[in-house]
């Protein structure tokens, strides 16, 4: 094995004290969340972040953020049963005025997305949309963030109309016991 010239010789031996301790003050604030996924998932992520111009893990934050806000209603309608504010320490977002995601219109679309056409819509599967994260990210490079939020509240709006019809067509258990006697 030959040796390293001593010019090629790196100088750097790790952190200084000072810079340990003053890293350590900054990760006191931190902790570490571990998610697994496939590797093809982690690359879609990675590049998907890329593109938006931020780090892997701000994209993930960010996208917690949003889901959290996105299910601020449900949070809403369980915290009707919550303890008493005294018990409970974790605070209940604030309230904001509903807001509904229209598409952008045909003048303003997306500089690198195309316009998403009504045959195209119509093609977009809405039910998968909801459940495939994969789906939602291809849908958002092709047509853009405002196109997908506008489909992903028109889904949510077809799955909540298809619930409120199950439950209007579902006869309850003491119906049918008593359609025996």
């Amino acid at each position: 094995m030959s040796e390293i010239p001593e010019n090629k010789k790196t100088k750097y031996r790790g952190f200084t004290p000072a810079q340990a301790e003053a890293h350590k003050r900054y990760m006191k604030d931190f902790v570490e969340v571990k998610v697994r996924m496939k590797v093809e998932k982690r690359t879609i992520i990675q590049e998907h972040a890329s593109k938006m111009g931020e780090s892997t893990t701000a994209f993930i934050n960010r996208a917690i953020d949003e889901a959290m806000k996105r299910d601020k209603p449900i949070n809403e309608l369980n915290s009707a049963a919550a303890p008493p504010a005294e018990a409970n320490p974790i605070k209940p977002l604030a309230a904001e005025p509903e807001q509904t995601a229209t598409p952008l219109p045909e003048s303003e679309p997306d500089k690198h997305c195309k316009l998403l056409t009504e045959d195209a819509e119509n093609n977009v599967n809405l039910v998968k949309l909801l459940a495939d994260v994969n789906y939602q990210l291809d849908i958002e490079e092709a047509y853009g963030f405002e196109t997908l939020r506008a489909l992903l509240d028109k889904a949510r709006q077809q799955e909540s109309e298809r619930e409120e019809a199950v439950e209007e067509n579902t006869t309850p258990m003491s119906d049918l016991n008593k359609s025996d006697t």
